[in-house]
Protein backbone atom coordinates (compact mmCIF):
# COMPACT_ATOMS: atom_id res chain seq x y z
CA UNK A 1 0.00 0.00 0.00
CA UNK A 2 1.40 3.38 -1.01
CA UNK A 3 1.18 6.57 0.99
CA UNK A 4 -2.28 6.96 2.48
CA UNK A 5 -1.93 10.66 3.27
CA UNK A 6 -3.19 13.17 0.71
CA UNK A 7 -2.60 16.80 1.67
CA UNK A 8 -4.87 19.55 0.36
CA UNK A 9 -4.88 23.32 0.90
CA UNK A 10 -8.37 24.70 1.54
CA UNK A 11 -9.08 28.44 1.32
CA UNK A 12 -12.00 29.92 3.24
CA UNK A 13 -12.85 33.63 3.24
CA UNK A 14 -14.17 33.73 6.83
CA UNK A 15 -11.39 31.71 8.48
CA UNK A 16 -10.71 33.01 12.01
CA UNK A 17 -7.05 33.97 12.63
CA UNK A 18 -6.69 31.18 15.21
CA UNK A 19 -7.42 28.59 12.53
CA UNK A 20 -4.82 29.76 10.01
CA UNK A 21 -2.71 26.74 9.06
CA UNK A 22 -4.89 24.28 11.01
CA UNK A 23 -4.42 20.72 9.73
CA UNK A 24 -7.46 18.42 9.86
CA UNK A 25 -7.06 14.68 9.18
CA UNK A 26 -10.20 13.01 7.85
CA UNK A 27 -10.90 9.29 8.39
CA UNK A 28 -13.98 7.67 6.91
CA UNK A 29 -15.42 4.40 5.58
CA UNK A 30 -13.04 1.89 7.15
CA UNK A 31 -15.63 -0.91 6.76
CA UNK A 32 -13.71 -3.13 9.17
CA UNK A 33 -14.73 -6.80 9.17
CA UNK A 34 -11.60 -8.27 10.74
CA UNK A 35 -8.18 -6.92 11.76
CA UNK A 36 -5.92 -6.51 8.73
CA UNK A 37 -2.38 -5.33 8.09
CA UNK A 38 -3.81 -2.25 6.36
CA UNK A 39 -5.23 -1.12 9.71
CA UNK A 40 -1.71 -0.97 11.16
CA UNK A 41 -0.71 1.12 8.14
CA UNK A 42 -3.67 3.45 8.73
CA UNK A 43 -2.81 3.92 12.39
CA UNK A 44 0.84 4.59 11.55
CA UNK A 45 -0.07 7.08 8.81
CA UNK A 46 -2.34 9.08 11.13
CA UNK A 47 0.30 9.10 13.87
CA UNK A 48 2.98 10.27 11.43
CA UNK A 49 0.73 13.03 10.05
CA UNK A 50 0.40 14.64 13.51
CA UNK A 51 -2.82 16.54 12.67
CA UNK A 52 -4.13 19.39 14.79
CA UNK A 53 -7.62 17.87 14.63
CA UNK A 54 -8.97 14.46 13.66
CA UNK A 55 -12.49 14.06 12.24
CA UNK A 56 -14.35 10.80 11.64
CA UNK A 57 -17.33 10.54 9.28
CA UNK A 58 -18.79 7.06 9.58
CA UNK A 59 -19.04 3.48 8.33
CA UNK A 60 -16.31 2.17 10.59
CA UNK A 61 -17.81 -1.36 10.27
CA UNK A 62 -19.72 -3.22 7.55
CA UNK A 63 -22.21 -5.76 8.88
CA UNK A 64 -23.78 -6.88 12.17
CA UNK A 65 -21.23 -9.12 13.85
CA UNK A 66 -18.29 -6.90 12.85
CA UNK A 67 -18.62 -4.70 15.95
CA UNK A 68 -15.77 -6.16 18.03
CA UNK A 69 -13.21 -5.98 15.22
CA UNK A 70 -14.28 -2.47 14.26
CA UNK A 71 -14.15 -1.20 17.85
CA UNK A 72 -10.61 -2.55 18.20
CA UNK A 73 -9.43 -0.75 15.08
CA UNK A 74 -11.15 2.47 16.10
CA UNK A 75 -9.53 2.39 19.53
CA UNK A 76 -6.12 2.00 17.90
CA UNK A 77 -6.79 4.99 15.64
CA UNK A 78 -8.08 7.41 18.28
CA UNK A 79 -5.30 6.55 20.73
CA UNK A 80 -2.53 6.82 18.10
CA UNK A 81 -2.75 10.62 18.18
CA UNK A 82 -3.64 13.30 20.67
CA UNK A 83 -4.59 16.22 18.40
CA UNK A 84 -4.32 19.55 20.18
CA UNK A 85 -7.78 20.56 18.89
CA UNK A 86 -9.51 17.27 19.59
CA UNK A 87 -11.27 14.42 17.80
CA UNK A 88 -14.83 14.79 16.49
CA UNK A 89 -17.03 12.26 14.77
CA UNK A 90 -20.36 11.13 13.37
CA UNK A 91 -21.65 7.67 12.49
CA UNK A 92 -22.66 6.19 9.13
CA UNK A 93 -25.38 3.94 7.79
CA UNK A 94 -23.40 0.71 8.42
CA UNK A 95 -22.67 1.53 12.08
CA UNK A 96 -25.07 -0.50 14.24
CA UNK A 97 -26.58 0.70 17.54
CA UNK A 98 -24.37 -1.83 19.38
CA UNK A 99 -21.24 -0.45 17.74
CA UNK A 100 -22.25 3.11 18.58
CA UNK A 101 -22.73 2.10 22.20
CA UNK A 102 -19.24 0.56 22.39
CA UNK A 103 -17.70 3.75 20.95
CA UNK A 104 -19.13 6.06 23.60
CA UNK A 105 -16.16 5.84 25.96
CA UNK A 106 -13.59 6.68 23.26
CA UNK A 107 -11.84 10.08 23.42
CA UNK A 108 -14.09 11.37 20.64
CA UNK A 109 -16.73 14.10 20.73
CA UNK A 110 -19.53 12.28 18.92
CA UNK A 111 -22.04 14.71 17.42
CA UNK A 112 -25.52 13.27 16.79
CA UNK A 113 -27.50 16.20 15.41
CA UNK A 114 -25.58 18.51 17.72
CA UNK A 115 -23.63 21.72 17.48
CA UNK A 116 -20.38 21.92 19.44
CA UNK A 117 -18.25 24.99 19.94
CA UNK A 118 -14.46 25.35 20.18
CA UNK A 119 -14.06 28.85 21.65
CA UNK A 120 -10.28 29.10 21.29
CA UNK A 121 -10.69 28.63 17.53
CA UNK A 122 -13.99 30.50 17.12
CA UNK A 123 -15.29 27.30 15.52
CA UNK A 124 -18.75 25.72 15.47
CA UNK A 125 -18.88 22.01 14.62
CA UNK A 126 -22.20 20.56 13.51
CA UNK A 127 -22.66 16.80 13.29
CA UNK A 128 -25.53 15.20 11.36
CA UNK A 129 -26.63 11.65 12.21
CA UNK A 130 -27.18 9.23 9.33
CA UNK A 131 -29.30 6.84 11.42
CA UNK A 132 -32.55 6.26 9.51
CA UNK A 133 -34.42 5.84 12.80
CA UNK A 134 -33.12 9.17 14.11
CA UNK A 135 -33.48 11.71 11.33
CA UNK A 136 -32.14 15.10 12.32
CA UNK A 137 -34.53 17.90 13.10
CA UNK A 138 -33.06 20.48 10.75
CA UNK A 139 -34.97 23.39 12.26
CA UNK A 140 -33.87 22.60 15.82
CA UNK A 141 -30.28 22.06 14.73
CA UNK A 142 -30.21 25.35 12.86
CA UNK A 143 -31.69 27.24 15.82
CA UNK A 144 -29.12 25.74 18.19
CA UNK A 145 -26.33 26.72 15.84
CA UNK A 146 -27.64 30.27 15.50
CA UNK A 147 -27.97 30.58 19.26
CA UNK A 148 -24.37 29.47 19.67
CA UNK A 149 -23.26 32.07 17.15
CA UNK A 150 -25.18 34.88 18.84
CA UNK A 151 -23.48 34.11 22.15
CA UNK A 152 -20.04 34.72 20.68
CA UNK A 153 -18.30 37.86 19.49
CA UNK A 154 -17.61 37.94 15.80
CA UNK A 155 -18.40 35.31 13.20
CA UNK A 156 -17.33 31.74 14.03
CA UNK A 157 -16.35 29.37 11.26
CA UNK A 158 -18.99 26.68 10.84
CA UNK A 159 -17.76 23.15 10.07
CA UNK A 160 -20.26 20.37 9.42
CA UNK A 161 -19.56 16.63 9.64
CA UNK A 162 -21.90 14.34 7.72
CA UNK A 163 -21.53 10.81 6.44
CA UNK A 164 -22.98 11.42 2.97
CA UNK A 165 -22.37 14.28 0.52
CA UNK A 166 -26.10 14.24 -0.24
CA UNK A 167 -26.41 16.44 2.86
CA UNK A 168 -24.38 19.25 1.29
CA UNK A 169 -27.52 21.31 0.49
CA UNK A 170 -28.50 21.05 4.17
CA UNK A 171 -25.02 22.27 5.10
CA UNK A 172 -25.55 25.29 2.88
CA UNK A 173 -28.90 26.00 4.53
CA UNK A 174 -27.22 25.80 7.95
CA UNK A 175 -24.66 28.38 6.85
CA UNK A 176 -21.76 25.92 6.99
CA UNK A 177 -18.50 27.16 5.52
CA UNK A 178 -17.06 23.68 5.18
CA UNK A 179 -18.48 20.15 5.19
CA UNK A 180 -16.50 16.90 5.47
CA UNK A 181 -18.06 13.63 4.37
CA UNK A 182 -17.44 10.21 2.80
CA UNK A 183 -19.86 7.35 2.00
CA UNK A 184 -19.11 7.16 -1.75
CA UNK A 185 -15.71 5.38 -1.49
CA UNK A 186 -14.78 7.55 -4.44
CA UNK A 187 -16.76 5.06 -6.49
CA UNK A 188 -14.54 2.19 -5.22
CA UNK A 189 -14.15 0.86 -8.78
CA UNK A 190 -13.49 3.36 -11.54
CA UNK A 191 -12.95 3.44 -15.26
CA UNK A 192 -9.88 5.19 -16.69
CA UNK A 193 -10.11 8.94 -16.27
CA UNK A 194 -11.32 8.56 -12.67
CA UNK A 195 -14.88 7.89 -13.89
CA UNK A 196 -16.92 6.33 -11.11
CA UNK A 197 -19.40 3.59 -11.95
CA UNK A 198 -21.60 4.25 -8.89
CA UNK A 199 -21.48 6.29 -5.69
CA UNK A 200 -24.41 5.00 -3.54
CA UNK A 201 -26.09 8.43 -3.57
CA UNK A 202 -28.52 10.40 -5.72
CA UNK A 203 -25.70 12.73 -6.75
CA UNK A 204 -24.35 12.66 -10.32
CA UNK A 205 -21.25 10.49 -10.76
CA UNK A 206 -19.15 13.58 -11.39
CA UNK A 207 -19.66 14.55 -7.73
CA UNK A 208 -18.41 11.24 -6.32
CA UNK A 209 -15.30 12.63 -4.61
CA UNK A 210 -13.34 15.84 -4.44
CA UNK A 211 -13.90 19.46 -3.45
CA UNK A 212 -17.54 20.29 -4.13
CA UNK A 213 -19.14 23.72 -3.86
CA UNK A 214 -22.79 24.62 -3.31
CA UNK A 215 -23.51 28.32 -2.84
CA UNK A 216 -20.99 29.46 -0.19
CA UNK A 217 -20.28 26.02 1.24
CA UNK A 218 -17.38 23.73 0.37
CA UNK A 219 -17.90 19.98 0.66
CA UNK A 220 -14.81 17.79 0.86
CA UNK A 221 -15.68 14.19 -0.08
CA UNK A 222 -13.06 11.60 0.83
CA UNK A 223 -12.51 8.38 -1.15
CA UNK A 224 -12.37 6.59 2.21
CA UNK A 225 -10.30 3.65 3.37
CA UNK A 226 -12.29 0.45 2.93
CA UNK A 227 -14.60 -1.50 0.66
CA UNK A 228 -18.09 -2.93 0.91
CA UNK A 229 -19.79 -5.74 -1.06
CA UNK A 230 -16.58 -6.58 -2.95
CA UNK A 231 -13.12 -6.46 -1.27
CA UNK A 232 -11.80 -4.61 -4.28
CA UNK A 233 -10.77 -1.15 -5.41
CA UNK A 234 -9.99 -0.39 -9.04
CA UNK A 235 -8.25 2.85 -10.07
CA UNK A 236 -9.49 4.37 -6.79
CA UNK A 237 -6.86 4.25 -4.07
CA UNK A 238 -7.88 4.61 -0.42
CA UNK A 239 -6.68 7.75 1.30
CA UNK A 240 -6.62 9.88 4.43
CA UNK A 241 -7.04 13.51 3.39
CA UNK A 242 -5.27 16.09 5.54
CA UNK A 243 -6.74 19.53 4.93
CA UNK A 244 -4.65 22.61 5.67
CA UNK A 245 -6.86 25.66 6.16
CA UNK A 246 -5.92 29.21 5.21
CA UNK A 247 -7.79 32.43 4.62
CA UNK A 248 -8.55 33.24 1.02
CA UNK A 249 -11.12 33.15 -1.73
CA UNK A 250 -13.18 29.97 -1.85
CA UNK A 251 -12.59 27.79 -4.90
CA UNK A 252 -15.31 27.72 -7.53
CA UNK A 253 -18.39 29.89 -7.90
CA UNK A 254 -21.41 30.43 -5.62
CA UNK A 255 -24.10 28.76 -7.73
CA UNK A 256 -27.32 27.00 -6.72
CA UNK A 257 -25.96 23.80 -8.29
CA UNK A 258 -23.35 21.52 -6.72
CA UNK A 259 -20.21 21.43 -8.81
CA UNK A 260 -16.89 19.66 -8.40
CA UNK A 261 -14.14 22.27 -8.41
CA UNK A 262 -11.33 19.81 -7.64
CA UNK A 263 -11.94 16.10 -8.25
CA UNK A 264 -9.69 13.52 -6.56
Amino acid sequence: MGSLIDQFDVALPHLPPAMEGLRIAHVTDLHTRRPRRRHRDIVAAIADAKPDMLVLTGDYMSYPGDEAAAVGVMRDIVTAVTPSRGIFGVFGNHDTPAFRHYCRDMPVRWLANECGYVPELSLEILGLDFDAAHRFDSVALLLRARRSRRQQHGRPLRLMLAHSPELLPHASEFGADLTLCGHTHGGQCRLPGARALRNSTDLPLGLTSGMLRHRDTLGLVSRGLGEVHLPLRVLCAPHIPVYRLHKGDMAGAATHHIHNVRPW
